[in-house]
């Protein structure tokens, strides 16, 4: 088990269904840059065994309250592997923008949203030679995105996630 931490009232559905009808399949996608750090939740020291992450994401907000992603992160100086990246995470995710979900869309991003995050992926762990490890994982987690600029087109968040070696 790892705790991943990043370095980014309903609507009615009359409301919803009009926002859906506007949504066209190349608008609202986005890619992200991810840094950050790993490190083991149980039987370590949590600061002392921390290492470093990378990652990109590309996203796809499908509605003011729902959104895909897939995101790919790499893990640096884990396990004994003497390889550049120790182990490597693909995930489909879920996102609920659970501001949009509990206050309504106002048709502009907030300044401040809080996303709840689930999705299942493919966990890789390198090894020297022969003897690599595939296993399943699962991720669950919050985002915390803090829009930036005259529109809000720009996120900086914090996205601490707990991701399973299942």
């Amino acid at each position: 088990m790892y705790l991943l931490l990043g370095i980014s009232s309903l609507s009615s559905s009359a409301y919803c269904q009009e926002l859906i009808d506007g949504n066209k399949f190349f608008d609202n996608w986005s890619i992200g840059i991810r840094g950050g750090a790993i490190t083991p939740l149980t039987h370590d020291e949590f600061f002392k065994d921390m290492r470093p992450a990378v990652g990109i994401e590309l996203s796809k907000q499908i509605t003011p309250g729902f959104g895909l992603g897939i995101e790919g992160m790499g893990y640096i100086n884990t396990g004994i592997s003497k390889t550049a990246f120790d182990a490597s995470n693909v995930s489909l995710l879920g996102k609920f923008n659970l501001m949009n979900l509990l206050s309504g869309y106002n048709g502009v991003p907030r300044v401040f949203e809080l996303e709840a995050v689930v999705g299942a992926g493919w966990l890789h762990g390198y090894m020297n030679g022969p003897g690599d490890v595939n296993s399943w994982s699962t991720k669950a987690g919050l985002n915390f995105n803090f829009n930036l600029g005259e529109e809000r087109e720009w996120t900086l968040a914090l996205k601490p996630a707990l991701v399973y070696d299942m």
